[in-house]
């Protein structure tokens, strides 16, 4: 009989190797490495077809989720979840092609994985760039173009690296990431200390707008420009950083004592250690935060899931949090300034008698 065949489930998975399987199946990865440990960095998302390289499964455990926000309703994975998703299958039938999928491999040594280590973030300088707005006061005109102004380049600290590059060791080897041709954004803790960067593509030419580096923490444990927001009693959660950028004029052309975030998603790292979103908005609560605005695009699954992670903040933190319903898909960056004045005007705060009300309109 099949040595297999009478093999519990966890015994299967863990056989199951599948960086190798996404390999035989031709998908589209890279292998990242953050503080949660080496994780494999998805192209595409089988479940919601998101392509912009917003799924994050753990390398060991094959755990992750998809943080592109069409998944909102079940953004999680394992292997046999993953598996089914991208067969197209129900879970039942995935396990039996876990199962085919070890027999037709099978003994063989354990693949030596690559390597990534983990860049030392006491000392991180960013990629070799120019500082902006540029000693003449002239800002880039990529950022003039979508409104930022030199006030908010210059707070930022945006650069621009015409052909600057981030090094990293694979596998013991040294290797180099260019961000050329980008604009590179700091991502800081609360405390101000850079800990991880991105680099925003502005030719057009690159099929990766955002670029993240390899080797540091993943942007999606911090919430940006949280250091700015210590001492604040009013946040507002945008997912990129474009919108808190959008968000961050409007708030001061209409007088609204308040500070934009980025949540790097449509949903917040919640993990209770220092690297967490919900453990920084911990911290500001402390520090006298009252109130959080949930200001993400318009998409009615993107909605919903403002909705559930603020009704799960305020339960866990007693912050009163309000969600923003912006139209038509719209985030701060895009919309008019007058609509997403509106939405914010027009907030609604979510409690338990919200919650209620929400499905009973469903």
């Amino acid at each position: 009989m099949n040595r297999r065949t009478n093999s519990s489930i966890d015994e299967l998975l863990e056989e199951f190797d599948l960086e190798v399987w996404l390999d035989d199946q031709g998908v589209d990865y890279n292998v990242k490495h953050g503080r949660s440990g080496e994780q494999l960095n998805l192209k595409e998302c089988p479940r919601c077809g998101g392509k912009d390289w917003k799924v994050f499964i753990n390398r060991d455990t094959g755990v992750g989720n998809c943080f592109h926000g069409a998944c909102v309703d079940d953004p999680w994975f394992n292997k046999v979840t993953f598996v089914a998703a991208h067969m197209g299958l129900e879970n039942g039938p995935a396990v039996k092609t876990i199962r085919q999928f070890n027999d037709s491999m099978g003994w063989r040594p354990k693949v030596e994985k690559k390597q990534v280590k983990e860049v030392d973030i006491t000392d991180l300088k960013l990629p070799e760039s120019h500082e902006l707005p540029t000693e003449s006061g002239k800002n880039l005109k990529y950022l003039t173009d979508r409104g930022v102004t030199k006030e908010q380049t210059k707070k930022h600290g945006l650069r621009y690296s015409s052909n600057g590059y981030h090094e990293f060791v694979l596998n013991g080897e040294k290797k180099r990431q260019y961000f050329s041709g980008r604009v590179l954004i700091p991502v800081r803790d609360m405390e101000g200390n850079l800990v991880t960067f991105q680099g925003r593509d502005v030719t057009g030419e690159s099929d990766r707008k955002y670029l993240m580096a390899s080797g540091l923490p993943a942007t999606g444990r911090y919430l940006y420009n949280a250091h700015n927001a210590v001492g604040a009693e009013t946040a507002v959660l945008c997912e990129g950083v474009f919108s808190v950028y959008a968000m961050e004029r409007i708030l001061e052309q209409n007088g609204i004592d308040g500070v934009a975030l980025g949540t790097f998603g449509k949903t917040l790292s919640n993990s209770l250690d220092t690297d967490s979103q919900l453990s920084q908005l911990l911290d500001l609560k402390r520090n006298g935060l009252k109130t959080v605005y949930f200001m993400w695009d318009g998409e009615e699954k993107t909605i919903a899931s403002a909705k559930k992670e603020a009704y799960a903040l305020q339960k866990v933190s007693g912050l009163k949090c309000m969600v923003c319903e912006l139209k038509d898909g719209h985030d701060p960056d895009s919309a008019k300034p007058s609509e997403v004045l509106a939405a914010f005007n027009q907030a609604k705060e979510v409690n338990w008698k919200f919650s209620v009300l929400d499905r009973l309109r469903k």
